[in-house]
């Protein structure tokens, strides 16, 4: 023996709530929730050369996605440095402007001070949170109108 039941909650059938919640509803959601995440982390990406905010990305893939930087030096960026010491790969000695007089500087290694994180992932994710019930709100509206 089966029983079937239809409820329908303000002239819309669940089941059709739900089919277009698995259908259409999670899809746009994810792509919307992505977009806002992308839009973020670019504002928040600090602009020294704005390589590193042009660098971000997103990848949805059905109900996932991912955003972030692709640019080398991210993780750095967002996790900070020690003290370290840096030495040339492709060349005997280090050559730069400076000094006091204004002439080339050479240098076999160079002491780098490290660097402070600079949270902007975390703070992206953050505004993206605040973001979500409003983003599933607009979706939702968007497919539930009558």
């Amino acid at each position: 023996m089966s029983v079937h039941a239809t409820i329908i909650v303000k002239g819309v059938s669940l089941h059709v709530i739900a089919e277009k919640i698995s259908g259409e509803i999670v899809p746009e959601f994810i792509e919307k929730l992505a977009e806002a995440c992308l839009n973020n982390v670019y504002s928040r990406a600090p602009w020294r050369s704005g390589f590193l905010a042009m660098s971000v990305t997103k990848r949805v893939d059905g109900n996932t996605a991912q955003v972030g930087p692709t640019a080398s030096y991210a993780k750095f960026v967002s996790l900070g440095t020690r003290p370290h010491e840096i030495r040339p790969r492709n060349a005997r000695v280090f050559a730069f402007p400076g000094g006091s007089l204004g002439v080339r500087v050479f240098a076999v290694k160079v002491h780098h001070p490290g660097t402070q994180p600079n949270p902007y992932l975390h703070l992206a994710a953050e505004d993206t949170r605040e973001q979500v019930f409003d983003l599933f709100n607009s979706v939702w509206m968007h497919y539930m109108r009558p």
